[in-house]
């Protein structure tokens, strides 16, 4: 049986990859680059959600890797924070309303992790991937007990 790990980063490929509209595929390694995650202006502070971040696209890369047999994996994920926030170190300016275009947005306002409106294998979504705040910051925790495994139609599709 696969680890919790392994299971949220399938869960995050599997959306992630039906969502990509802006993300373009490097062609000569098959990095994905351009990847926007961005954090909702109204989300609340709080430490764990940036590096679990972090965690889940590295976790979905190794994944991804494996899944195409060495063919594809995440290369640049951006991570947008609300201005509202302590600032980071190695954070980068970007435009006010990149939140909109992001590939993948975390809100409050979200109940599931999924899609809005799925589109068939093979098409490119314009509709971004959803992820609740909640999903992220308890991803170590109780994420796969709320949320269900991947692969279940409840949990990755709205």
């Amino acid at each position: 049986m696969p680890s919790k790990a392994l299971r949220l980063a399938a869960l995050v490929l599997s959306v992630v990859c039906c969502a990509m509209a802006k993300a373009t595929v490097n062609t000569t390694d098959g990095g994905y680059e351009n990847l926007l995650v961005a954090i909702e202006e109204n989300v609340p502070y709080h430490p764990d959600i940036v590096n679990n971040i972090m965690v889940l696209f590295r976790k979905a890369s190794q994944f991804l890797l494996v899944a195409t047999r060495g063919k594809f994996y995440f290369k640049d994920v951006m991570i947008l924070i609300p201005n509202t926030w302590l600032s980071i170190s190695n954070a980068e300016v970007m435009w006010e309303d990149s939140y909109k275009d992001a590939e993948v947005q975390i809100s409050d306002g979200f109940t599931l992790p999924g899609i809005l409106e799925p589109v068939p294998l093979r098409a490119v979504s314009p509709n971004p991937v959803q992820l609740p705040t909640k999903y992220i910051t308890e991803l170590n925790g109780s994420t796969t007990a709320q949320y269900k495994k991947p692969g279940d139609r409840s949990c990755t599709l709205k």
